[in-house]
């Protein structure tokens, strides 16, 4: 059926049908395709699915309509910060959580919105999408809560970058006030893993504000409600980041007091004097050198050690295969 022009206009249960006895499960129905209308940028593009189960109620035919899509993006409204930082402004480098700075700077707000702000043309925010050949020939749909002051301040973009060349995959404009915009495009079908796949939130001119609520990347046509997942749920997958792009989970740490924290002999330094060659030092660390050395422990973590001799200096962990095997 070919897809009509579609008012975003909620139904009233008493004027669908005066005839039939409406259920509960009936009224819960109109419910959700009410609010997936009323939060939707693209009540056109589902009108086709919201009048064919519109027409099902009392029909005796099963009503179903899914609500949400999942969101392939991490950290999508940008609560999960485990910089801590309320400003950043190095480029090239992570900002909130998977989220990584395009030049400018971008500011986390009390409402857990971010709102980058340019310096130049062409800077904004990206985060790249994990194992790109999943997509491959599949149809996207990408949608952005935002707020502008000016018409087509700012944009939204999905870029497939191969190794010599960048590929606009679809975008669309941020329009003057908030409000919910986006696209639907469909990803090519010869991306592959050595290709890099990113979401784009950028404006095109200098000294703008944008403020960012949410971005959703889904699969299919229509833009399904924005539902956020647990804070929780978030935090977990944001932790499996490294270096701003989800990798896989971190394999165990063989070895004993990795980070150097643990120091029960308390020394605030060990030298050739109180930790000559072949003793500990910090819990586990044994040293090697034939000379004098300086080691001191750091409060943010880790060690620093200077070699005041000619020769090598070696801290080494012995692992206890026989306590703890492999």
């Amino acid at each position: 059926m070919a897809k009509t022009p579609f008012s975003a206009k909620k139904h009233d249960i008493n004027t669908l049908n005066s005839g039939y006895q409406y259920t509960t499960d009936d009224q819960m129905s109109i419910e959700a395709l009410n609010n997936t209308i009323e939060n939707s940028f693209y009540a056109s593009n589902i009108a086709e699915n919201v009048a064919e189960q519109l027409s099902n109620i009392g029909t005796g035919e099963k009503v179903e309509f899914k609500g949400s899509n999942p969101n392939l993006l991490i950290n999508s409204d940008f609560r999960v910060n485990q910089k801590g930082l309320t400003n950043y402004a190095v480029h090239d480098t992570f900002t909130v959580d998977a989220w990584k700075l395009v030049y400018g700077s971008l500011a986390v707000n009390s409402d857990g919105s971010v709102t980058h702000t340019s310096t130049n043309t062409w800077q904004g925010i990206r985060q790249f999408i994990t194992k790109p050949s999943r997509l491959a020939g599949k149809t996207i749909t990408l949608s952005v809560n935002a707020s502008a002051t000016t018409n087509k301040l700012a944009q939204v973009s999905m870029i497939k970058q191969g190794s010599s060349t960048a590929t606009v995959i679809g975008t669309t404009n941020i329009h003057t006030g908030a409000g919910i915009t986006g696209f639907t495009a469909t990803i090519p079908s010869d991306i592959t893993d050595n290709d890099q796949l990113y979401v784009l939130l950028y404006t095109p001119q200098a000294n703008q504000s944008v403020t960012y609520y949410w971005t959703k990347l889904e699969v299919g046509s229509v833009a399904t409600t924005f539902s956020p997942r647990p804070y929780e749920e978030e935090l977990a997958d944001c932790q499996c980041i490294e270096g701003g792009i989800a990798t896989t989970y971190s394999n165990p740490n063989l070895l004993i007091n990795g980070d150097f924290r643990v120091n029960q002999r308390g020394q605030t330094e060990y030298n050739n004097t109180n930790a000559p060659s072949g003793k500990y030092t910090v819990d586990r660390w044994i040293h090697y050198v034939n000379g004098n050395y300086t080691m001191t422990q750091n409060a943010s973590g880790g060690i620093t050690v200077v070699n005041n001799h000619t020769t090598n200096i070696d801290f080494t962990q012995y692992y206890d295969t026989l306590s703890k095997p492999i």
